[in-house]
């Protein structure tokens, strides 16, 4: 039996990531009638703006997967803090019954695309400021994405409480780190915080890439579909 989940089962582990919603609504019922098929038995979809979030929440009512949420907050109107604001309720109005939000993000940190937001915005909505403090409010996971960023990004969820435990101490409830890219000694460190590791296609181009999946413990393994 496959399950499509954010975290391992005794059974099979695996992420199913489609934040682009709008490529595969022509396609979208025949690749859901697919997917059970071969034994997909649930779903998360992911968001990757608040317009996402609830798009991606009309899709989970209609066929039961499991939804979360995202990311830009500047250009919204009223600033950040109405766009975060926005967000919780959002979380508020499913934490229950089918298509019930599982998850916050994606987030984290992408210093390999600056140009869509600088640093200094990208750490001022990841932070305190931002989607960690939605995962805290409502003991959700996170669903972190982290590229060319590794230092600033760990800085940041240790000073948040998430250095140990996933942030459980917190009010968290830990999460996995998608389409993992890094070394051996970043996969090691994701793993003593309490964070899950999921890889793909990306995750598997070179020696080095390898090697880091190798020390990638069993129960802290997922495997996703996604880029």
């Amino acid at each position: 039996m496959v399950r499509v989940l954010a975290y391992p089962t005794s059974t099979y582990k695996s992420v199913q990531r489609k934040y682009n919603l709008d490529r595969i609504v022509d396609d979208f019922e025949a690749m859901l009638e697919r997917a059970r098929l071969a034994g997909v038995k649930s779903m998360i979809i992911t968001g990757g703006s608040l317009r996402e979030s609830r798009q991606a929440l009309e899709l989970a009512k209609k066929h039961s997967c499991h939804p979360t949420r995202s990311s830009e907050f500047d250009k919204f109107s009223g600033g950040p803090a109405a766009y975060l604001n926005e967000l919780d309720k959002l979380i508020e109005q499913h934490m229950a019954g089918p298509g019930r939000v599982v998850a916050v993000g994606e987030c984290g940190l992408d210093y390999d695309r600056t140009h869509f937001a600088s640093k200094d915005v990208q750490k001022t909505h990841f932070s305190k400021d931002g989607l960690l403090v939605l995962a805290k409010k409502w003991h959700l996971p996170l669903f972190l994405h982290s590229r060319a960023a590794h230092a600033d990004f760990v800085t940041i969820l240790r000073e948040e409480g998430f250095g140990e435990n996933g942030g459980r101490s917190v009010g968290a409830r830990g999460g996995v780190v998608h389409s993992f890219t890094g070394p051996s000694e970043d996969a090691m460190e994701y793993q003593a915080m309490g964070f899950h590791l999921s890889i793909n296609g990306c995750s598997l181009k070179t020696l080095e890439n390898l090697k880091a999946a190798a020390v990638v413990r069993p129960e802290n393994l997922l495997l996703e579909t996604g880029d």
